[in-house]
């Protein structure tokens, strides 16, 4: 193996695996495996929250009911299916609340994918702590210079880059784990690509299908690493050929080479992944920061307040978060996508806690409900606003502003932005630790599970000899 591979000049997927499966460990930096090692800790804390989430149980129940060898173990619930089967119900429950990981330039939802897939892959090959970490970082890697190159290529919101794009970051994962070939890898993201799929009509219609299209791709990209390990060929121009990624689902030229490519001594994308402090879009995070210590600050009487007013850098809507509150037909979904919703609990309730996100508590949170009903996005046209409000501070680099209009007339106002919130979260091992236990305590699972313990395994992951203690301790 070597630093930086030179790259497969004849596809971009076999730059993509290359890097994947011949990067040397060598070259992976300490503080990539730290932030590996965080990031599992972080899902297994989401999955832990999410066993009693809706689609959860029901899918763990269809799982057991179709069968398969016991391949890898079902996170949370304990036992073992199939590996796409394993993979599949793994990485619902990563993404159920909502809460997990995310990197910002390109919005994918990286562990909810990768993690499953190497985890699955790891326990098939008996693979070690350390190689699971080698993993992660080079399929995150994968997937993260891929979102690079597809951000600016995007034609709009409809597809889910997560799904799309996300899933070669997981086959790349799983390959090396598998001990396929460069060449073995590219059948499987050709494989995959076959398969790539998702879209954000399910958020549109606050329906439980959001949570599960992580899921399919898990699924999927299992799938195309086994069929690839059979033999089974993959087209290898999957991302720049006349019907590939690129042109199909973003009407656009492919990158050039050097785009996908890793420079020597650049830090590992990884390293940018963010942990997320609240269980709802990322979208909402900033608003939520502002509209908490708004409501802090001035000691918030819900009462008194005429109006709210939101924005997003000078944009008075959002497409993803900017609609109003639905009751129906899931109400955990429609919180976690309403940022309307989300800023009315901060200013009435002064929380985000997971438990406010349980559908009975929405549904019984009448005062909180009719209080969204009165945030609106904020007159951003140019004649009534320029692009950044003149009240944000200079230093918000991605400034969102939440207005509470009071009935005597005051005007209170806070600012924040996805950097600031991103800083409480990514500090290292203390905020996630304490997600952790935050997550386990929601879960009800903390007379059967030690959470100093299992901090500590995760942390001394490079030296296990396989997963088997990981999974033990769950």
């Amino acid at each position: 193996m070597t630093d930086t591979p030179a790259g497969n000049t004849q596809t971009l997927t076999g730059i993509l695996a290359e890097l994947a499966i011949e990067t040397s460990r060598e070259t992976l930096t300490e503080k990539a495996r730290d932030v590996a090692k965080r990031l599992v800790l972080d899902s297994i804390a989401c999955s832990v929250a999410a066993v009693d989430q809706p689609a959860c149980r029901e899918t763990l129940e269809l799982v057991r009911e179709t069968g398969g060898h016991r391949e890898a173990t079902l996170l949370a619930y304990g036992g073992q299916a199939a590996m796409a089967q394993a993979a599949f119900l793994n990485s619902l429950l990563i993404h159920a609340l909502d809460y997990d990981d995310i990197y910002p330039r390109a919005s994918l939802h990286v562990c909810s994918v990768l993690l499953p897939c190497c985890f699955a892959a790891a326990q098939k090959a008996g693979s070690s702590g350390a190689d699971v970490l080698d993993a992660i970082i080079v399929g995150a890697e994968v997937a993260c210079r891929l979102g690079d190159a597809c951000v600016e290529r995007r034609n709009g919101l409809g597809f889910l880059p997560t799904t799309v794009e996300g899933g070669f970051g997981a086959v790349a994962g799983a390959c090396r784990l598998l001990g396929l070939s460069a060449q073995d890898t590219v059948h499987g993201m050709g494989l995959y690509y076959a398969q790539a799929a998702g879209n954000r009509q399910a958020l549109a219609d606050s329906v439980l299908a959001k949570r599960m299209q992580p899921a399919f791709a898990a699924r999927n990209a299992i799938w195309a690493v086994r069929l690839a390990q059979q033999g089974i060929t993959g087209p290898s121009r999957a991302l720049e050929g006349e019907f590939g990624l690129f042109r199909t689902y973003y009407r656009h030229d492919p990158p050039l080479p050097e785009a996908l490519q890793r420079p020597p001594g650049d830090p590992w994308r990884i390293e940018h992944v963010c942990i997320k402090p609240y269980t709802s879009c990322g979208g909402c995070h900033a608003l939520i920061d502002a509209a908490l210590r708004l409501a802090g600050k001035h000691d918030l009487d819900p009462s008194e307040v005429d109006h709210v007013e939101i924005d997003w850098g000078g944009a008075g809507q959002n497409a993803v978060v900017g609609h109003p509150f639905r009751l129906e037909p899931d109400p955990q979904v429609s919180a976690q996508f309403s940022a309307p919703y989300c800023v009315a609990l901060a200013l009435v309730r002064r929380t985000q806690d997971i438990a406010a996100f349980r559908d009975e508590a929405i549904r019984a949170d009448v005062d909180v409900i009719e209080f969204s009903r009165r945030v609106r996005g904020a007159d951003c046209t140019p004649a009534r606003r320029q692009p950044t409000p003149e009240w944000f501070p200079d230093w918000y680099g991605d400034p969102h502003g939440v207005r509470v209009f009071m009935k005597d007339g005051t005007v209170l106002q806070e600012a924040s932005s996805l950097a600031q919130v991103r800083v409480k979260t990514n500090d290292g091992w203390h905020s996630v630790s304490a997600k952790w236990r935050s997550c386990m305590a929601f879960s009800g699972l903390t007379g059967h599970l030690d959470a100093d313990t299992i901090i500590q395994t995760i942390k001394g992951l490079d030296e296990a000899p396989t997963l088997d203690f990981l999974f033990c301790s769950l």
